[in-house]
């Protein structure tokens, strides 16, 4: 995490900070408009899991130090704090709010998105990818397309509209073991 926050500027710290007051500012029900441009701003940092040790060079060091399944939950374990940090102002939102469902969806978004960036940052070993991805996703979510809506952003009657935090939680499952598997076969290439 100390890695990838060491390369954020001030000025991303200050966008985060407007965009967290902003949150806890906005009524309970535009909370999840909120949410979707706090986790606009960590797309960079998310989109370098994966690649981080391959574009510094260091990979072949790693390797040697530090076993495939470590790295990967440690890599996804600093992507979902930064999630969490760049989400905690509409989390804390929709705690005052008791909404419980916008919770569920939020740990699952914290748990998915990272776990997309960490997949496609191990088979591509580029940010380029991840970030053009996310955007269309995050795209489809701000035009109201349901399907991709992993954040929980988009409700009827209360009531996510999109995937259930239970079936992304899963997805976010499979990720990362097809990103460990990923691993496997390089490692096993050598």
């Amino acid at each position: 995490m100390r890695i990838h926050l060491g390369s954020v500027s001030r000025w991303w710290w200050l966008t985060l900070a407007i965009v967290t007051v902003a949150a806890l500012a906005v009524p309970a029900d535009r909370v999840g408009t909120a949410l979707l441009f706090a986790w606009l701003l960590p797309v960079l940092l998310w989109s370098r899991l994966g690649t981080l040790t391959y574009e510094q060079g260091v990979d072949p060091l790693v390797e040697c130090g530090v076993s495939p399944r470590s790295r990967l939950i440690a890599e996804w374990g600093a992507g979902v704090l930064i999630a969490a940090v760049a989400g905690v102002g509409p989390l804390v939102k929709m705690l005052l709010a008791l909404d419980l469902t916008g919770v569920t969806a939020w740990v699952a978004g914290a748990a998915l998105i990272p776990a997309l960036a960490l997949l496609i940052g191990s088979i591509g070993r580029g940010a380029r990818v991840f970030q053009a991805v996310y955007l269309v996703i995050w795209y489809a979510v701000l035009n109201g397309v349901a399907a991709v809506d992993v954040m929980g952003v988009l409700r009827t009657d209360g009531s996510l509209s999109g995937p259930s935090p239970l079936f992304s939680l899963g997805i976010s499952a499979v990720l990362i073991a097809a990103s460990l598997l990923v691993l496997e076969i390089r490692h096993a290439r050598r």
